[in-house]
């Protein structure tokens, strides 16, 4: 749907008019090493992955499903894995929609679909974070956050190991973790994606959790985002004849 949603702002616009896209965008930035047919395969295993977890399989089932994924260092397995891995984070936290209907493009194929209506882009930049998935226990985080907004935020000190263990004892959690080990540990792809074993810090989301902190780390990666700027030329037109 991502095509046709380009397609009918182009249509909106008038000539001069501007669309400003923010987008999590792994992979390359330009077709130069965007291979054509690895993308229709990633696609393709991306589709078979995404109708398996959208059955909400248990977390045994998906070790087993996800045994058969491989991913290299190119720019095309870039797109691949992290697309795997965001699918699988949202399994984890049984996010079903997200799981049934989200696709990160790389900013490649956004030009590719811009490019008919738009061209291209008439200012970029691009920056990057990282995920790690001992942050993305969200139903565990949420939880804590209830919990220390109902009892205070002394009931963190308190209740200690059992906040802890709401927010690292999930065994889809598990399954994300080793996942991530896996693939990104003394591989291409980890070197490709500036993959490193790093701890989290929960007091970035509130700083009375500081204390549930603790020395567990996990296999993170960098995530590029980018801010395509597209203008509509004087003359262009769209599909539409508008």
């Amino acid at each position: 749907m991502q095509p046709k949603l380009i397609e009918r702002c182009a249509d909106a616009l008038a000539p001069g008019g501007r669309l400003i896209l923010f987008v999590d965008a792994p992979g390359p930035a330009d077709n130069t090493d965007l291979d054509d047919g690895e993308l229709s395969k990633i696609h393709s295993e991306l589709s078979a992955l995404r109708n398996f977890l959208g059955g909400d399989p248990s977390p045994g089932e998906a070790v087993a499903k996800i045994e058969s994924l491989s991913f290299d260092g190119s720019a095309t397995s870039q797109i691949g894995f992290t697309n795997a891995w965001i699918m699988l984070k949202d399994w984890v936290n049984q996010n079903r929609h997200e799981v049934e209907n989200r696709y990160f493009a790389s900013v490649a194929e956004i030009k590719d679909w811009a490019a008919p209506f738009l061209g291209e882009p008439v200012w970029s930049a691009n920056a990057n974070y990282r995920l790690n998935p001992l942050m993305f226990n969200e139903l565990g985080i949420q939880s804590v956050l209830h919990h220390v907004s109902v009892h205070g935020t002394s009931s963190v000190a308190r209740d200690r190991r059992q906040l802890q263990e709401m927010i690292s004892e999930s065994e889809r959690l598990n399954v994300l973790v080793e996942f991530s080990r896996r693939h990104l540990a003394d591989s291409d792809l980890g070197r490709s994606l500036g993959a490193d074993e790093r701890p989290i810090a929960l007091e970035h989301l509130n700083p009375a959790l500081r204390p549930l902190d603790t020395s567990a780390r996990a296999w993170s990666f960098a995530l590029n985002c980018s801010v395509l700027v597209f203008e509509k030329g004087p003359s262009r037109e769209v599909s539409s004849g508008r």
